[in-house]
């Protein structure tokens, strides 16, 4: 047998499990840094609109509002949906970005507010514990830190340009329940028309991030994976909630780019199938769940006698026992039985 034909059967075979990782249109790659571990979601196409929240002192979300001749104006950060717009510090403090809280835990953002480096990715993400959201502004009294990040598997391989947009998405998990008191967005699929009229919800930099900043504007054009607009935009936008202006507690969009090579303030990543069934995977994750995933040794059965006893780190028990949660384990025999249980 010709051994060149052996060597190309030999590199088929070896290339098969690669392509069991590559999306598909029917499922998602996740990367979760909780567990450091990839898992497939499958997209729902049937799925356009998941549900918000309205914070519980608060029976309507704030009125649409229309600004003539004004680009930008700031809003009330006690009133939803403004107060569910996250300001984001990044490498505690370097870097900023805006996100919108869709649960109790988790902040939708962009991918690329989370990775370390867009323009030569290494795939490599920022240390979610350096992360810290503030609701409604910087000085904002409700805030936490990240807990851990779930990202498109696809994004971490690409490099900054339109593949990468068109996966620009990400959900940090926070260390409390912030969504409880600032409420949270809805998710709606994108169906957006040229000269549509929509608005950005954000931080935008060199401006003041006590409290978000309202951009109205117009949609541009649409395009596979991405819509542009005139909203005003700059550094710090990226990763905030893009709505239309006649319904602002659902996000159709997430803040992704200013492209002034096309001429336009602003673009953003459309929710699409992928992005809303991406969050209605993991939008009510709460941050125990990153310690409760199947990471025991495999030999080891969920009812193997030679189990070994619980082995989390002392610092992660203690910051458990410190903050019980409705519904989680308190206690640190309860955190080993729950633990156990679930492996």
């Amino acid at each position: 047998m010709n051994k060149h034909f052996l060597l190309a059967c030999c590199a088929l075979y070896f290339a098969v499990p690669v392509l069991a990782q590559v999306e598909t249109e029917n499922n998602l790659q996740v990367f979760n840094t909780g567990n450091q571990k990839i898992t497939s979601v499958a997209i729902d196409h049937s799925l356009n609109f998941i549900d918000g929240n309205l914070p519980q002192n608060q029976v309507k979300a704030e009125p649409a509002c229309i600004v003539n001749g004004e680009n930008w104006e700031q809003r009330n950060p006690t009133k939803f949906p403004y107060s569910a717009t996250v300001f984001l510090t990044l490498e505690n403090g370097r870097s900023r970005c805006s996100g919108a809280m869709i649960g109790k835990y988790t902040v939708l953002t962009a991918a690329h507010c989370v990775l370390e480096n867009t323009n030569f990715n290494t795939g490599k993400l920022r240390d979610p514990q350096k992360i810290e959201a503030f609701a409604g502004g910087d000085r904002s009294a409700l805030h936490a830190h990240g807990a851990n990040i779930l990202i498109p598997e696809q994004v971490r391989r690409l490099n900054w340009g339109e593949e990468f947009i068109k996966h620009d998405y990400a959900i940090i998990v926070l260390d409390e329940p912030l969504g409880e008191k600032t409420g949270y967005f809805g998710v709606q699929k994108a169906s957006v028309s040229v000269n549509e009229s929509i608005a950005v919800l954000g931080f935008p930099g060199r401006r003041d991030h006590t409290r978000p900043w309202y951009s109205p504007g117009k949609v541009l054009e649409v395009a596979k994976g991405v819509f542009y607009h005139d909203a005003d935009i700059l550094p710090g936008n990226s990763g905030g909630p893009t709505v239309k202006s006649n319904n602002l507690r659902n996000i159709i969009g997430v803040v992704s780019f200013e492209d002034p090579f096309k001429h336009v303030n602003g673009s953003s990543k459309p929710a699409d199938q992928a992005l809303v069934s991406f969050v209605a995977a993991y939008r009510n994750l709460a941050p125990i769940a990153q310690f409760t995933q199947p990471v025991t040794p495999p030999h080891i059965g969920s009812n193997g006698k030679n189990k070994p006893p619980l082995q989390l780190p002392p610092e992660i028990l203690e910051k458990l026992k410190r903050r019980p949660r409705p519904g989680s384990p308190n206690t640190l025999e309860e955190i080993k039985k729950y633990f156990n249980q679930t492996h």
